[in-house]
């Protein structure tokens, strides 16, 4: 058994104990395992671009990187990143922009188990007005974010009848301007956010 069978099955042992269960996705894909495999090499270590690309020359003589590294994060691996602009993992000061470090092995990715657990919430939201209240707890209205009392029925297409799928929980200001400006949302069911997409008359 080679060194990289050995870290395939150690990295595939501690994924099936900790991360499984919580939804993380072990890749198929030879490129993305053997960047997985790399970091796990590296675990708690920074390590940026090129250093992966020389990792995957010694290790491998038929895949090369391609240099795709940071979208283990949204399957779930606890990788943090050097980029304070990256919205799919945390950032740390303490690494440069152009590094990844996988950082726990034992959690899951805290952003994407967050954007799951709003996932999960928009669906189940979408069988009454108390559920999505419910799904909406923690962001507030759909549009701005504020977190009132009470919350008007938002149409999210105003072409379309207002039903349950229709509908997004909207702070009173921001139900009023849409329904005079016929604004059009889309929401994004990671975020709960309702984002414009269309006007009907200028804004």
């Amino acid at each position: 058994m080679t060194q990289l069978d050995l870290l395939r099955q150690k990295l595939k042992g501690l994924w099936a104990k900790h991360l499984k269960s919580h939804g993380v996705i072990y890749p198929n894909g030879k490129s993305r395992e053997l960047a997985l495999l790399c970091l796990f090499d590296h675990y708690k270590k920074p390590i940026n671009q090129d250093q992966i690309s020389e990792w995957f020359a010694k290790n491998s003589d038929s895949v090369r990187y391609d240099r795709q590294a940071r979208h283990l994060a949204a399957d779930g691996w606890y990788i943090v990143s050097g980029n304070n602009r990256s919205t799919r993992m945390e950032s740390s000061s303490e690494l440069n922009r152009d590094q990844l470090m996988l950082l726990d092995i034992r959690q899951p990715n805290p952003i994407w188990l967050k954007y799951r657990k709003n996932a999960r919430l928009m669906k189940l939201s979408q069988s009454s007005w108390t559920n999505m209240l419910k799904a909406y707890e923690e962001r507030g209205c759909s549009v701005c974010g504020r977190h009132m009392s009470h919350y008007d029925q938002g149409h999210l297409d105003p072409l379309q009848p207002l039903t349950i799928q229709n509908c997004a929980p909207m702070c009173v200001d921001c139900n009023n301007w849409a329904q005079s400006k016929d604004v059009s949302f889309s929401v994004d069911s990671r975020t709960l956010i309702a984002r414009p997409v269309k006007f009907g008359r200028q804004a």
